[in-house]
């Protein structure tokens, strides 16, 4: 925008836009990071997109720092005055406290119920009436199932399904909530006894990698996200189509078996240790970099 009010051109040369980038991140651009490896990343990400020639990219050593907190003011006065407590102080539902808890997993397998779990928006592309049929079908054969519903989703959709649900004879067996505290979302993980997200379309989808992060063997259709995160059988499991029938099967061998939940979620939550929490995606992806440069 900066660059084509400069020249006036809708499609102003490459020159005049890294030229105009580059002052955008002089100016306007600030971070701070408590991984070192994250700071270090960001820096050459910025001085890849603002390089000139000639010209030195050196404020990034002080524009890019590390550190544990970044603070911005409206008021001057406030910096004066000294900044209020509660500024300094995480909102409850942006911090989800709760690390991994290894025991989690035995001790909801032990249990004679079984928990599924869905938490996520009440949406026709997350296919809630098929996860519907799909715990009518799995009751059948599991008697103690129930399905823990968290989200929320525009009323009348909502409201269809719910009625749906009825319908299948199921509602008895569904406890539903609009919302959580993110702090309190560990313990409907680790309650749980398998994660459900029929979805019909999901570019990634971070419930799984979330739910798999907590030792939550999860059951989801094929997507982006699952094909990239699941390897079914063996740290989830995955449905090429949407055959309640299958995925009914699925549910009832997995709480048929509570050794298998406990090595199902193991492996998910090992998956995520290893391949994609933040620290480790920083430092494959700064290696990558230090090799092209």
């Amino acid at each position: 925008y900066i660059c084509t009010l400069r020249t006036g051109e809708d499609s102003p040369a490459s020159l005049d836009y890294r030229q105009a980038l580059r002052e955008v991140i002089s100016r306007c651009v600030y971070a701070v990071d408590y991984n070192p490896d994250a700071v270090e990343l960001c820096k050459v990400v910025l001085w890849i997109e603002g390089y000139c020639a000639g010209k030195p990219l050196s404020f990034l050593d002080h524009h890019i720092r590390c550190g544990n907190s970044v603070l911005g003011v409206s008021d001057l006065q406030m910096l004066i005055d000294g900044v209020p407590d509660k500024a300094l102080t995480a909102e409850d539902k942006d911090t989800l406290k709760a690390a991994y808890d290894p025991s989690a997993r035995p001790a909801a397998a032990a249990r004679e119920d079984f928990e599924l779990l869905y938490i996520g928006v009440l949406e026709e592309r997350r296919n809630i009436r098929f996860l519907f049929e799909v715990l009518a079908e799995a009751a059948k054969t599991v008697p103690g199932l129930r399905l823990t519903l968290v989200g929320k989703g525009e009323a009348a959709y909502r409201d269809e399904c719910f009625a749906y649900a009825r319908e299948l004879g199921v509602w008895d067996r569904i406890d539903y909530t609009e919302r959580v505290p993110q702090s309190q979302v560990h313990e409907l993980y680790d309650r749980a006894n398998l994660f459900v997200l029929p979805t019909r379309y999901e570019i990634f989808g971070m419930v799984l990698l979330e739910a798999m992060y907590f030792g939550l063997p999860v059951l989801t259709s094929l997507n982006g996200g699952s094909d990239l995160l699941v390897q079914d059988g063996v740290n989830g499991f995955v449905q090429r189509g949407f055959d309640a029938k299958a995925y009914a099967r699925v549910i009832a061998e997995l709480a048929a078996d509570p050794q298998r939940q406990e090595t199902v979620g193991k492996a998910a939550h090992e998956t995520v240790e290893r391949d994609f929490l933040w620290d480790r995606i920083a430092a494959r992806m700064l290696a990558e970099y230090r090799k092209a440069l």
